[in-house]
């Protein structure tokens, strides 16, 4: 429910790309004014999951690298060397994507106080508001690692 508003424009003067502004809204927390926004992600075990999707990934990658060299060797005559790096890699590449799918993004959570804000809720739905009157100058840089919101397209620059 609390952002700064800046106005942004993009593109060039050239004929194909027509410069455009629009709203961006650099979203703070309501509850102790920190633009220390991360995903908040469920379940609260994704610490685990990311570690053990990482290790799938290596073991993955460890498997190509296997098969790269059976698929050398089977021209020799080791098809069931090949193999096995196949199913490896496959198998691999199931369990990754099945670790990834556990992991949810519901809202942001403050760094800081911890406050949670859910996807839909009032944060997000009135978020034009701006209690503190933060300005552009508050905003810490990079601007890219704040977490932002683009509004509406104002129209032609």
């Amino acid at each position: 429910m609390s952002s700064v508003e800046d106005i942004v424009t993009t593109g060039d003067n050239d004929e194909p790309i027509f410069p455009v502004k629009y709203y961006n809204y650099y979203m703070y927390c309501d509850n102790c004014g920190s633009f220390g926004l991360k995903y908040w992600l469920e379940p609260e075990n994704h610490g685990a999951l990311e570690r053990q999707i990482a290790q799938v990934k290596r073991v993955r990658n460890w498997a190509g690298a296997a098969t790269v060299v059976s698929a050398v060797f089977a021209f020799l005559g080791a098809f069931l060397c090949l193999g096995v790096s196949l199913v490896v890699l496959i198998g691999t590449a199931l369990v990754a994507s099945y670790l990834d799918s556990k992991i949810e993004i519901r809202g942001v959570r403050c760094e800081d106080c911890e406050t949670t804000y859910a996807y839909g809720s009032q944060f997000f739905t009135q978020f034009k508001e701006n209690p503190r009157n933060f300005s552009m100058n508050d905003v810490p840089r990079p601007l890219y690692n704040v977490y932002q919101i683009k509004g509406e397209t104002i129209g032609p620059a």
